[in-house]
């Protein structure tokens, strides 16, 4: 299955020592965004940063929406640490036009995660995260 991996951020709120992906200068545009998806033939859309719950909410649900308007499987790439204070009604919507919420854990203890994402107390934001996705459904 051909995927496309639409990176609509590059901002993000943590400094991860492995991170690949090189900041972008400009900001996010919707509507560049949208012809990334109308170029490729990929049903399956990953959706990342940076971190993509850095972008504004209402822009990110208008490409969510989108999304799933033009028939494509949608997959939000998260590192989780915004989900814990993220304003709830907006993250039920993300969550509803969403497939799939895929959580980065960088590590499998907070000592490890730390090392590698230079953030202490992300390991703990991403075990919030999960629970409050699951409580969401």
């Amino acid at each position: 299955m051909i995927s496309l991996h639409l990176r609509v951020l590059g901002a993000c709120n943590l400094a991860c020592e492995f991170c690949s992906y090189p900041v972008r200068e400009t900001p996010w545009d919707l509507k560049r965004s949208m012809r990334e998806v109308r170029a490729s033939p990929a049903r399956y859309v990953q959706i990342s940063g940076g971190e993509p719950l850095s972008a504004p909410p209402l822009g990110l649900l208008a490409l969510l929406k989108w999304l799933r308007k033009e028939g494509k499987t949608v997959e939000l790439q998260t590192n989780g640490s915004l989900v814990p204070g993220y304003p709830a009604e907006h993250l039920k919507s993300i969550v509803a036009l969403s497939h799939l919420v895929n959580i980065n854990f960088s590590a499998h203890t907070p000592a490890l995660d730390k090392a590698v994402t230079l953030t202490p107390g992300a390991f703990k934001l991403r075990e919030l995260a999960v629970d409050r996705l699951l409580s969401l459904g």
